[in-house]
């Protein structure tokens, strides 16, 4: 089991040597896939969470989950979701943790937004998508909030917050072209509507907090159901958006 250290540290090396080996491939198969999704990154992710005050521990279970992220990211929306929120930013708000263990996360957070379309993946899968978090927003604004978050001596974790938000302005830059293809047009005006759909759907959410009946008028002048609004679309807008005081 995960309590008992020998057996962890077997697993871990075998899991280990499993995803260098088996590299881009890991995510070929659909029943390998499906494996690691549902059984291999929750334990990961598990022992992660609750290795958090052991800074080598958490520093070799996070080197794990990146490597597996390398290898497959196109079908892990849902576990990296859980490794940046449940993981890497619940760590490093923690103030009861250990320095060198909030080090680790950082370092490990680092490594992920310099992987090359990491971050613009993360805004086009969640920000700009009407119904899930918007996971980029929380990244990024934790590491401006970290960078200003004292006043003296900088310290290293500052730094490596720094570094990730340069690394995000550079990444989104680099995206930028002067002459794009019809293509690249259409896929960035596609994820704009997203994008502008997700706001209202925000704000529609905070009518509806404060008070359901301005939310269901806001609806009804907003364009986000068909009118006549009906019952059945109140029932939508209410399960699937996650802005919402449930």
């Amino acid at each position: 089991g995960i309590d008992d250290p020998g057996a962890r540290s077997l697993g871990l090396n075998l899991v280990s040597v499993a995803v260098e080996t088996a590299s881009s491939a890991l995510g070929v198969f659909s029943g390998i896939r499906e494996r690691i999704k549902v059984q291999v990154l929750k334990l990961l992710l598990r022992v992660a969470s609750c290795s958090t005050e052991d800074g080598p521990l958490l520093s070799r279970v996070l080197a794990i989950i990146t490597n597996i992220f390398h290898s497959m990211k196109i079908h892990l929306r849902v576990p990296i979701e859980l490794l940046f929120t449940q993981v890497y930013l619940k760590t490093l708000r923690d103030p009861t943790l250990p320095y060198d263990c909030k080090e680790v996360a950082m370092e490990s957070l680092l490594d992920l937004i310099k992987t090359p379309g990491v971050l613009l993946e993360l805004y086009v899968n969640y920000d700009a998508e009407p119904t899930v978090t918007m996971l980029f927003a929380q990244v990024f604004k934790f590491l401006c909030r970290t960078v200003f978050s004292t006043s003296g001596t900088l310290t290293s974790i500052q730094v490596l917050a720094l570094e990730g938000i340069v690394s995000s302005l550079q990444q989104f830059g680099l995206h930028h072209s002067p002459n794009p293809a019809p293509a690249a047009l259409e896929f960035a005006q596609e994820v704009r509507t997203k994008a502008k759909i997700k706001r209202q759907l925000q704000l529609a959410a905070e009518h509806f907090n404060r008070d359901a009946d301005k939310g269901v008028k806001f609806l009804e002048t907003s364009g986000l159901v068909p009118l006549p609004i009906t019952a059945a679309a109140v029932a939508s807008f209410l399960r699937t958006n996650p802005a919402l005081h449930k």
